[in-house]
């Protein structure tokens, strides 16, 4: 009888808890927009490496060259996602620029900017130039609209040469600068 009476009570009283919300005041929220041809830009400028040894993944590495193409597809992306003008990225604009993800399940091995562990270098013809500048980037939410291999585990750089950026070259087999990336567990060399 008791439970009977609570449950009464409790449907007599639930309807006084209740309130309306008034609909002309909601907003629907929108998700990121899809982008094909940000998305095209993206994987011609952009090169993925597993370094994996012995069954084991030593790192995982994403490199993307921040040429005029990609910075211009890059900042059309941002007016869509963000609603206003792109300041990000405008130390590449007069250098040679690349983001790099990585991913290593030895923290140690993240730290592109730790020269005892990472040896970074440009190649162009008989040139040889180590970055002036590597940028660890944060927060990685406003990065991950741009640079889908961003994980919670990543770190993402920024690297800078100063080199004048090159020309677009969408074929690696006519490439004319080469991006080596070594360390004690291997290297990687990515022709642009």
């Amino acid at each position: 009888m008791l439970n009977k009476f609570l449950v009464a009570a409790c449907l007599f009283l639930l309807p006084g808890c209740l309130s309306t919300i008034d609909a002309t005041h909601l907003q629907t929220p929108t998700s990121v927009p899809e982008d094909p041809e940000y998305n095209k830009i993206y994987s011609e400028s952009s090169q993925q490496f597993d370094f994996i040894d012995k069954f084991v993944t030593r790192y995982k590495i994403s490199i993307t060259q921040l040429n005029t193409n990609f910075r211009q597809a890059m900042a059309a992306r941002h007016e869509k996602v963000f609603f206003e003008p792109q300041p990000q990225l405008t130390d590449a604009s007069q250098k040679t620029a690349f983001f790099v993800t990585i991913y290593s399940s030895n923290i140690k091995l993240s730290d592109l900017s730790d020269e005892r562990l990472w040896s970074i270098q440009l190649r162009t013809g008989s040139s040889v130039l180590k970055p002036n500048a590597i940028k660890s980037l944060t927060p990685k939410e406003r990065w991950q609209v741009f640079f889908p291999n961003i994980t919670q585990w990543s770190t993402e750089y920024l690297l800078l040469f100063d080199q004048a950026p090159p020309a677009n070259q969408p074929d690696a087999v006519n490439a004319t600068s080469e991006l080596i990336l070594a360390s004690p567990d291997g290297s990687i060399t990515t022709r642009w």
